[in-house]
């Protein structure tokens, strides 16, 4: 009887912690859906999902990324996206960051995608998060204008905020294409 409680419990702590690793809630003390103070905030352009987006000073910076920005909800300012990146001059600092930043987030996230590529001319890239919350770092640009983006999304969030947006663009567009009818 003991050796049949040993052995459930071998399967059930494991896929506990496996259960945890795959929760991603936010990045750099943001949750997903919180609502931020925007006015303590630094607008920034706005975001192509139509978004809103602010840089922000979090409380525990991953040292080697200095530039943070959060994108909200424009009506409510729920935080959906949360991202941190730094420019670096070449492809290979910018590999060898992303290589340390994988080591990092593995041990706390399952990883989802392939492993990075190494090979020439690829896009080196890494994800986390089987829900709709995942995240995704990658090195971006150009010759010597490398940057690396770490990004966090709540892809629900966003999908609701579009849908909202283009109800509102919709019913927006259907009043001012609607004659004057007061005078009938």
């Amino acid at each position: 009887m003991n050796k049949l409680f040993v052995l459930i419990m071998a399967c059930i702590v494991p896929a506990t912690v496996m259960a945890a690793q795959d929760e991603i809630d936010g990045g750099f003390g943001l949750k997903f859906g919180e609502v931020v103070d925007v006015a303590k905030l630094e607008k920034l352009n706005n975001e192509k999902s139509g978004g809103l987006r602010y840089a922000f000073t979090p409380e525990h910076p991953y040292g080697p990324l200095t530039q943070y920005e959060v994108v909200v909800t424009p009506k409510s300012n729920k935080v959906f996206k949360i991202e941190a990146s730094e420019q670096f001059g070449s492809m290979g600092d910018c590999r060898r960051e992303l290589q340390r930043l994988e080591k990092v987030l593995s041990r706390k996230y399952q990883r989802t995608g392939a492993r990075m590529s190494m090979r020439f001319g690829d896009i080196p890239k890494i994800t986390y998060g089987k829900t709709s919350k995942n995240i995704m770092a990658l090195c971006k640009g150009v010759f010597n204008n490398r940057r690396l983006v770490l990004t966090y999304v709540d892809d629900d969030l966003l999908s609701e905020m579009k849908t909202k947006n283009l109800d509102v663009k919709e019913e927006n567009e259907a009043r001012s294409s609607a004659p004057d009818t007061s005078g009938l």
